[in-house]
């Protein structure tokens, strides 16, 4: 996030909220290491999916 948007921003606060930066939006989620590592945060993953499914459907 910092590299894109130029912040600091924390991966439990920022997940699942959209942000945008010259026209283009982003929405943060889980690096897939982590789903591995916790079966929990495939639930806010999908999600997150879901969220990004329903932006493009727009």
């Amino acid at each position: 996030m910092k590299n894109i948007l130029g912040k600091e921003y924390g991966i439990t606060a920022s997940r699942g909220k959209w942000f945008e930066k010259k026209g283009i939006k982003y929405m943060p989620t889980w690096h897939p290491a982590a789903l591995l590592r916790d079966e929990n945060k495939k639930i806010d993953f999908i999600k997150d999916l879901k969220l990004v499914v329903e932006e493009l459907n727009k």
